[in-house]
């Protein structure tokens, strides 16, 4: 008995990897896609995602930069969000929710709040402390900035 449960779980789990590298595959294309405009195209392709491999947070990560391009920023907020909640331990998740919300929403506060979030999961990440940084440099938080700058430098 414990034997097949085992062997259902490997085969789960090599199901779920190969399910993962088709979506994977599928999320390139779709934001290929939003790339030449074909904004409706990748939100179809995308939206299929989302019933086939609801669990991969990569689905809405993708999906709100190409609603993004598509200039429609509350569904990217939604996408980010739902993210968040299928996996909240990916600091990718907050690192580019976090320079959404700096660039396209100047909630520099919030952005701060999804960087400190990231940090904690991945504290010596170059590319979070400086967009961390630049964050708080256009908020005006000139000391802060300065020591996520030299937190970059050091690690």
């Amino acid at each position: 008995m414990e034997a097949q449960r085992l062997t259902s779980i490997c085969l789960n789990t090599i199901l779920s990897d190969h399910a993962r590298k088709q979506s994977a595959s599928q999320l390139r294309h779709a934001f290929r896609a939003a790339g030449r405009g074909d904004i409706d195209g990748a939100v179809t392709a995308i939206e299929a995602l989302k019933i086939s491999c609801p669990e991969y947070f990569e689905v809405y990560r993708t999906s709100a930069g190409i609603h993004v391009k598509g200039g429609d920023l509350q569904a990217a907020i939604s996408d980010y969000e739902t993210g968040i909640e299928v996996d909240s331990q990916q600091p990718q998740l907050y690192f580019w929710f976090g320079g959404f919300l700096m660039r396209y929403m100047d909630d520099f506060d919030g952005a701060a709040k999804m960087f400190t979030k990231a940090l904690e999961l991945d504290p010596s990440s170059g590319a979070i402390l400086r967009e961390a940084a630049r964050n708080e440099f256009f908020a005006s938080r000139f000391e802060r900035a300065q020591e996520l700058v030299e937190a970059c430098l050091s690690g």
